[in-house]
């Protein structure tokens, strides 16, 4: 096979097999022309067995039953600082505790690091942004802030010597 003939045999036999794929059902049966087969119930053997009269049950004992309390007498419950509806809950495993109050002010920083290269010119970015922050509600707040970012950039010996890049700073003049 030369290099023509590869690909067009590849490509062949994809073919093919995508046109085969939907004649091939793998267990799939036709529903609208076979039944499914219905399970004898009946139990195996000798003719079935007959029914036993029933019989009356021998007497119980009398159980006593506590009398509730009276519907209009309020439960005594004391409430505690913990549970203040009077509920008591066990503490469960995996259960998280509540989240801390949030403090009205707030200290924040963020911080910046990165290297990119592309046919060995490359650049560094570092950067540094304090800020303080004011709290208006639980999911949004504002502040002032600063942000110092630092760049390097550097290039290959091909960019410089094909493309005079950089410029230099001063030029070079023969005299």
């Amino acid at each position: 096979m030369n290099a023509l003939q590869r690909p067009l045999f590849a490509i062949l036999l994809v073919g093919a097999g995508l046109l085969a794929a939907p004649a091939a059902f793998a267990q799939r049966t036709d529903s609208t022309s076979t039944v499914k087969p219905q399970l004898n119930t009946a139990p195996p053997g000798a003719a079935p067995r007959p029914v036993p009269a029933p019989t009356t049950p021998a007497p119980r004992q009398e159980v006593p039953v506590p009398v509730p309390p009276p519907a209009n007498e309020p439960i005594p419950t004391r409430p505690s600082t913990d549970s203040p509806s009077g509920l008591e809950l066990p503490n469960r495993p995996g259960v998280a505790a509540p989240p801390p109050p949030l403090r009205k002010y707030f200290l924040y920083t963020n911080f910046g690091l990165g290297y990119s290269s592309y046919y060995g010119d490359g650049q560094f970015n570092a950067s540094i942004a304090p800020a303080l922050g004011i709290r208006i509600s639980e999911k949004f707040a504002i502040g002032p802030g600063i942000s110092y970012s630092y760049t390097h950039n550097s290039y290959s010996d091909f960019t410089q010597q094909q493309y005079n890049y950089p410029p230099p700073l001063y030029p070079i003049t023969l005299d």
